[in-house]
């Protein structure tokens, strides 16, 4: 997903002919590129499985008691 968005807004930076949209896909194509933004995305996927696992650990015991 994330390396799709990134071709897609790589070819509206090329493609486009209005600079107001060049310079704002440009923008986030800079940020989203960014060590932070991706480490935040990988913090948010790890903290997103461990809340899903306590889920359906918590199901499961309801389920049984």
């Amino acid at each position: 997903m994330y390396g799709a968005t990134i071709i897609v807004l790589e070819s509206m930076v090329q493609e486009r002919s209005f600079n107001s949209i060049r310079g704002e896909t440009g923008g986030c194509l800079i940020v989203m590129k960014s060590f932070e933004f991706i480490f935040i995305l990988y913090l948010m996927h790890k903290i997103i499985g461990i809340t899903n696992f306590l889920y359906e650990l918590c199901s499961k015991n309801l389920l049984t008691s």
